[in-house]
């Protein structure tokens, strides 16, 4: 993303998502300030919980614990972006005042992403957005009722800033797309040139270049 940002002025950058709860969140919280302040604040994060052992014994991280951990790192992550002094302490993290520099102006975007209730549900409790993975409208419109049923009860539907990016596998056409629009997709997620591993960046960039022309421009 760091290299992208360097040559680009206008593409915002998102890892779709990133497995937080076995990292240190200081040092994410280090490196994603201050790419977002020399990036001109064009970043977003998504996050998820993952369901592979291995991911946490790996770097010495207790799996029974990844939900909890989640929900601390985002915290973190938060508490750091303020530009204030900020300090931690849990069973998990304890640390004592700090404060990061450089950091955007206004906070990064932390979404979540999964399919079950527990994620849908801390997306509308904690989230900035939701991330869906891929699935088909029907899927996709069904999460998304129940995404905004959570919201309701956790009294966050009312925010217009709520991110949904939705990724509907069969969506191709303008149609397609107008209509996650109007389910609540705000960001669509998409390979334009499809799954094909075969495609060069000649074929990439003129997929890209039509999915523009045809969708992006008239939308």
């Amino acid at each position: 993303m760091t290299w992208m940002a360097a040559v680009t002025t206008r593409l915002r950058f998102f890892p779709n998502v990133m497995k937080l709860p076995m990292r240190q969140p200081l040092v994410l919280a280090k490196a994603l300030n201050s790419l977002a302040a020399v990036s001109g604040e064009r970043i977003g994060l998504g996050v998820g919980l993952s369901p592979w052992r291995e991911d946490f014994s790996y770097n010495g991280v207790n799996f029974a614990k990844r939900g909890k951990l989640m929900d601390e790192c985002i915290a973190i992550l938060r508490g750091t972006m303020s530009g204030e002094y900020f300090e931690y302490h849990s069973e998990n993290f304890d640390f004592g005042p700090l404060k990061m520099s450089p950091v955007p102006t206004k906070p990064i975007p932390i979404l979540i992403g999964g399919h079950s209730k527990p994620a849908l549900a801390r997306a509308a409790r904690l989230g900035d957005g939701w991330v869906s993975a891929n699935t088909d409208f029907a899927t996709l419109q069904s999460m998304i009722r129940a995404l905004n049923e959570l919201r309701d009860e956790h009294g966050t539907r009312a925010r217009a800033d709520f991110e949904i990016h939705g990724m509907d596998v069969g969506a191709q056409s303008l149609a397609d797309y107008r209509r996650l629009r109007d389910i609540g997709v705000t960001d669509a997620c998409l390979v334009p040139w499809g799954m094909d591993p075969t495609a060069t960046s000649g074929r990439q960039l003129d997929a890209i270049r039509r999915f523009g022309d045809d969708v992006i421009a008239k939308l």
